[in-house]
């Protein structure tokens, strides 16, 4: 029962209305304190993203760690090199001079910089998160695996890229055999020579060529740098060479776009004269599987930043990763986009708007019940908010 202030004489009681007066005092404290460490409490976490801020791979990564950070409440800073990877490890040096440091740094081990961009952030006792691509077999024995040499290097989570060339050759050689093709040639567009993620998606290549019962005739790998002009300047040097091409396997859709435009002014219809598969799940890749110019288009790994910030969000929590998923986290997020899911995938995410996505329900964190990590693309589909 509400008990009714005392009356004298027509007013309130003076000690009650002090009494009342306090009690509102210390509620306003208490909330004010209450915020102040929420907000004292909120990640900040830097990533530090190697390619160019105009480049529409790098751009998707970027928008989907925004959609993750903005569901978890994360601060989230984006640093680009612009492809320029002498600067990571500058980056690295003035964030760890910082009076006001982040809590994570989310890294890239492009060009294989990661040690040197590692080692002044972990000197200034900044915790580390390597994504994408894991250190080389020799930078192994160099510097380790995470939590070795050195110690706030917390984990890595890169894609299965062999899995992912692997994926790219069957689709096409699937659609070949399905043609009626014999001993189709084929052209290969890798990224470049040194970066893990194009050699193991030259591997997977490599596994499926071995598996086929299709006789495919490798032609001659060539390096796009993962860039547009550059697989288009040496897909027309290759069309030259090899006129009667029947296949183009691109490691990223960017080279892929670069090889259709070759082939285009050398007078072929891309998807009907040279099939063409490429990675990415990019808008204009998707747009030519739709067209029926790409076969496929292979992708979901540029989502492997937000999924960094899943676990680094638990990790904050008290829910270490590594306990269940190790410190090397190989997360399978490739999924193939072929003319029978392209629809369906354009239709929940063919704008980019990653807010559909409920990033809550991949964290340990809000579901304790999880023990693996499930990024694929199953479970995005299962995610979507109602």
């Amino acid at each position: 029962m509400y008990t009714y202030p005392s009356v004298i004489d027509g007013y309130f009681n003076e000690a009650d209305m002090r009494s009342r007066a306090l009690r509102s005092l210390l509620i306003c404290l208490a909330m004010i304190f209450s915020c102040g460490l929420f907000a004292a409490e909120k990640l900040h976490v830097t990533f530090i993203n190697p390619g160019k801020s105009d480049e529409a791979y790098w751009m998707m990564v970027t928008a989907f760690m925004k959609a993750a950070a903005e569901d978890l409440g994360i601060t989230l800073e984006v640093l680009y090199v612009e492809r320029n990877h002498f600067m990571q490890s500058q980056m690295a040096r003035e964030i760890a001079a910082r009076p006001n440091k982040p809590d994570y740094v989310v890294l890239v081990n492009e060009k294989l910089v990661a040690p040197e961009t590692i080692k002044p952030l972990d000197d200034a006792g900044i915790k580390t998160f390597l994504i994408f691509n894991d250190l080389s077999d020799e930078q192994k024995l160099t510097h380790g695996i995470p939590r070795s040499k050195y110690k706030h290097w917390l984990g890595t989570m890169t894609p299965n890229n062999v899995d992912a060339g692997y994926k790219i050759a069957r689709y096409l050689f699937a659609e070949a055999k399905k043609r009626g093709m014999e001993a189709p040639e084929l052209l290969a567009i890798s990224g470049n020579r040194v970066t893990p993620a194009s050699t193991e998606r030259k591997s997977g290549l490599d596994r499926a060529l071995m598996e086929t019962d299709l006789e495919v005739k490798l032609t001659q790998e060539i390096w796009g740098e993962f860039e547009e002009i550059k697989a288009y300047e040496m897909t027309k040097r290759g069309l030259l060479r090899y006129p009667n091409l029947k296949i183009i396997w691109a490691a990223n859709d960017p080279m892929a776009m670069g090889a259709m435009r070759a082939a285009r002014e050398a007078g072929k219809t891309p998807g009907k004269d040279i099939l063409f598969g490429g990675l990415n799940w990019s808008t204009a890749a998707l747009k030519a599987v739709k067209s029926n110019e790409m076969v496929v288009t292979v992708g979901g790994h540029f989502m492997t930043g937000g999924w960094s910030l899943v676990a680094i969000y638990d990790h904050a929590h008290g829910i270490d990763f590594a306990a269940d998923n190790g410190t090397e986290i190989k997360p399978e997020v490739f999924g193939a986009i072929d003319a029978t899911n392209v629809d369906s995938y354009t239709r929940a995410f063919g704008e980019g708007n990653w807010s559909k996505l409920d990033f809550s329900r991949f964290s340990r964190k809000y579901n304790p019940k999880i023990r693996k990590y499930d990024f694929s693309l199953t479970s995005v589909m299962n995610s979507l908010r109602q």
